[in-house]
């Protein structure tokens, strides 16, 4: 039932949970993946599988704030604009940001499955783990919702930076995401970023 003291509960753990995340944020050292290649992670499956077993081992299991930003030396181009805008009537990808002037970064998430969640950017496969006796690790179907989908429009080299939060939950990790796109501003989002 919703009562006032259900909701000052509820409210009461939301606040726990943003304070745990400003912890982290301002005491964890992100993890950096320095110029990765979508097109080439695309193109070698083992690379691609290689990567989510690294991001795995170095954020153990942990709710994560995310960033991807282009390498130095490598930008934003009038064709990678049209072919992702090309890729975005097959398929759902974030939207090129009318206020990008400013952004310093490709796009900002949190994921409670971050190794994941940056594969499906990179080349827009899920991760299949197998389960029992089958339990080997494989690129999983195309993902259907929402991704970057950046082997199919982005040519150069990209930097993903992860800001592990362990403890936190999708309140925390979605705070810190907030706070990030206001500070460093995003090339790419979802419609209600």
């Amino acid at each position: 039932m919703l009562t006032e003291e259900y909701l000052h509960q509820i409210r009461e753990e939301q606040d726990q949970d943003k304070r745990l995340a400003i912890k982290h944020e301002r005491n964890t050292t992100p993890i950096v993946f320095r110029q990765l290649s979508p097109k080439l992670l695309a193109m070698y499956d083992d690379k691609a599988l290689d990567l989510y077993r690294e991001i795995e081992k170095a954020i153990n299991g942990a709710p994560c704030v995310y960033m991807f930003k282009y390498s130095k030396g490598h930008y934003l181009t009038g064709g990678q604009i049209t072919l992702q805008e090309a890729v975005n009537r097959k398929s759902s990808t974030p939207r090129l940001n009318s206020n990008r002037e400013n952004a310093t970064a490709i796009y900002i998430g949190s994921s409670l499955n971050m190794a994941d969640r940056a594969i499906r950017h990179i080349r827009e496969n899920g991760i299949k783990k197998g389960r029992g006796a089958n339990k080997v690790l494989s690129l999983g179907a195309l993902h259907k919702g929402t991704c970057l989908r950046m082997n199919k429009w982005l040519d150069g080299l990209v930097d993903l930076i992860i800001l592990p939060m362990p403890g936190t939950g999708k309140y925390g990790i979605n705070f810190i995401e907030e706070i990030y796109k206001v500070k460093y501003g995003t090339l790419f989002g979802r419609k209600e970023n």
